[in-house]
C-alpha cells in the first residue's frame, strides 16, 4: 500500500514538472498579425495574397488567405511601423499602415477589398532569385554599418551586441547568448555564409 502511494506521488510530481517545463519553453518573443479579408458584400475572400513589410528594414513576409478569407502572419519583430498589402486578381489592392504591434496576442486586422479590374495582362521574364526564410528575430548589418560602428578589438561581438536580444556571457568564454538560448543553438552568417 505504501509502495503504491509512493509510485503515485512520484508519477504526479513528474507530470507536474513536465507541464511546468512546457510552459517555460512556450515563451514568445515575436508578434503577429491576423484577420479576415472580405469583399464588398462581406463574404470571405480565399486565395488573397497578404504582404507585410517592416518599414525600418524593408523585410517582407507573405501569406495567402484560406477559403474563408482568414490569414495570419507570425514571427514579426515587435514594434513597427508595418505596411500590410492585400492583393487579388479580381479585386483592387489595399494597403493598411500599422504603427506598432505588441508581443503576444496577434494584432487584429480586418478589411474589405473592392471589386477591381476584369482583365489582367501578365508579362513575364526569367529572373533567378533566392528565397529567404526567416526563422526568428534577426539583425542585418551592412558594410557601412560595420565601418561606422565602434569596435574596440575589431571583434564581431562588438557589432552583434547592438541587438537588444544579444548578451555576452563572461563566465562562458565570452559566448554570445541570443534571446536567452544556449550559445550552441545560435547561427551567425557573414556575407551569407554560415
Amino acid at each position: 500500500m505504501l509502495m503504491k502511494k509512493l509510485v503515485a506521488g512520484a508519477a504526479t510530481t513528474v507530470l507536474a514538472l513536465c507541464a511546468m517545463s512546457a510552459a517555460a519553453h512556450a515563451q514568445d518573443i515575436t508578434g503577429s498579425i491576423a484577420g479576415d479579408i472580405t469583399d464588398d458584400a462581406g463574404h470571405g475572400l480565399g486565395g488573397v495574397s497578404v504582404k507585410v513589410t517592416y518599414a525600418p528594414t524593408g523585410q517582407t513576409l507573405t501569406a495567402v488567405t484560406n477559403k474563408d478569407g482568414f490569414f495570419t502572419i507570425r514571427d514579426l519583430q515587435v514594434g513597427g511601423p508595418y505596411s500590410v498589402t492585400a492583393s487579388d486578381a479580381g479585386h483592387e489592392s489595399k494597403t493598411v499602415q500599422i504603427d506598432q504591434i505588441a508581443l503576444g496576442s496577434p494584432y487584429e486586422l480586418n478589411f474589405a477589398l473592392a471589386a477591381g479590374l476584369q482583365e489582367v495582362t501578365v508579362r513575364a521574364s526569367r529572373i533567378v532569385a533566392t528565397k529567404q526564410t526567416q526563422t526568428g528575430p534577426r539583425s542585418t548589418f551592412t558594410a557601412n554599418d560595420i565601418q561606422t560602428l565602434p569596435s574596440f578589438q575589431r571583434d564581431l561581438k562588438d557589432i552583434a551586441r547592438l541587438n537588444p536580444f544579444v548578451t555576452i556571457d563572461p563566465t562562458n568564454s565570452n559566448a554570445l547568448i541570443i534571446a536567452g538560448a544556449n550559445p550552441r543553438a545560435n547561427t551567425i552568417y557573414v556575407d551569407g555564409v554560415k
